[in-house]
């Protein structure tokens, strides 16, 4: 049985994190899975010992406008001997990176050049690290012995520095759990949910704008922002900023902040209609999983939502930073109790036929035996 260790750098629970662990779940009797992560990421660490993953902390260092970056160099080659023993250790034939900025697996596989090693690459140039981004690309071309994109729009972008022979597409469609949802009811108050970490650039701001001016046109509505800071100050102090901004609306109770969502099918089942008006996405799990729970989704055009959602039949996209076409989409749902039933039964029927038809564990197993 092939052993797989994947690399995960997030600081909390992320999009990209739980397909990795799904797809572990689900392939666990035919692969043995074991997991690096951050180190002091409690939550991640309690999630793999529920699902009885091993794993390992390491302590990753990533390239920012901080004093920490002047340690990155010897901070990757420390993690990678490392985890270049615990490979050792137990028999670990395949490194699997879930993203692009984490070189612990090129340092690996210069380590040890018969080990396999598949990188992820989950973002575009637009949203991190973008003068990085193309050496690093240039790297992997090199090291890596397959790389795997998330969507058409990171796949143009990563083929402008290299060759394609090397990449493939792989979309995040996993099956999400499953959940009794109760018919919607006529009600005055529609609830918009914006599920999104609190990073800078995931567009809350434009929500707040856009809602503030939907709500002079209709008061009954209601918007909640559910996501995490990972304990980040420069995400602490982005969600303060929102906060103030959105400080009015709070006092009267249409805008509330959740933070430390783990229950998703729960989530998506107290709100009619989601938001993501992110300024660059390569997939966007919320808007999956808004189809997936049924629930009609008004996005930004920033790469991945562009081939989830159906403009018009399962949700609606607009320009980024298009405030007034955001809030007369919301309006539009609102107001439109027919379109807005008639939107979330399409696009429950779309996303769980896609899934279906493209098998995303089936195209991992694939990639595992090939590998």
């Amino acid at each position: 049985m092939k052993r797989i260790l994947i690399i995960d750098n997030s600081a909390g629970i992320t999009g990209a994190f739980r397909v990795m662990l799904h797809v572990a779940h689900a392939l666990r009797g035919e692969f043995s899975f074991y997991f690096a992560v951050p180190k002091g990421n409690g939550i991640t660490a309690s999630l793999l010992k529920d699902h009885g993953f091993p794993y390992i902390h390491v302590n990753f260092i990533e390239i920012g406008k901080n004093l920490k970056s002047v340690i990155y160099f010897p901070a990757l080659l420390y993690n990678a001997v490392k985890l270049h023993r615990y490979c050792k250790k137990n028999n670990i034939t395949i490194i699997h990176v879930n993203d692009i900025y984490n070189m612990t697996g090129v340092v690996l596989k210069i380590l040890n050049p018969n080990i396999k090693l598949i990188h992820h690459i989950r973002l575009t140039p637009q949203s991190y690290a973008g003068v990085l981004y193309r050496t690093w690309l240039k790297i992997l071309y090199y090291k890596a012995d397959q790389i795997i994109v998330v969507s058409n729009v990171v796949k143009k972008e990563v083929i402008k520095t290299i060759h394609e022979q090397k990449v493939e597409m792989l979309y995040d469609f996993i099956s999400l759990p499953e959940y009794r949802f109760t018919e919607e009811a006529k009600t005055n108050v529609v609830r918009f949910l914006y599920p999104a970490n609190f990073t800078p650039g995931k567009g809350h701001a434009y929500a707040v704008e856009a809602f503030r001016k939907a709500l002079r046109e209709n008061n009954h509505l209601e918007l909640t922002f559910a996501g995490d800071d990972f304990d980040l100050k420069k995400n602490q102090l982005y969600k303060k900023s929102l906060i103030n901004d959105a400080a009015d609306l709070i006092d009267s109770g249409k805008i509330q902040f959740k933070t430390g969502i783990r229950e998703v099918p729960e989530l998506y089942a107290n709100y009619d209609v989601v938001l993501n008006f992110s300024e660059s996405e390569s997939f966007s799990m919320t808007c999956y999983e808004a189809a997936w729970y049924g629930l009609p989704v008004i996005a930004t055009r920033c790469g991945g939502p562009e081939e989830i959602v159906v403009h018009g039949e399962s949700g609606f996209l607009v320009n980024r930073g298009d405030v007034d076409a955001m809030a007369n989409h919301m309006l539009e749902l609102a107001t439109d109790h027919a379109k807005r039933l008639n939107m979330k039964y399409r696009c429950r029927e779309l996303i769980h036929q896609r899934a279906s038809d493209y098998n995303t564990v089936g195209r991992y197993r694939q990639l595992y035996e090939r590998s």
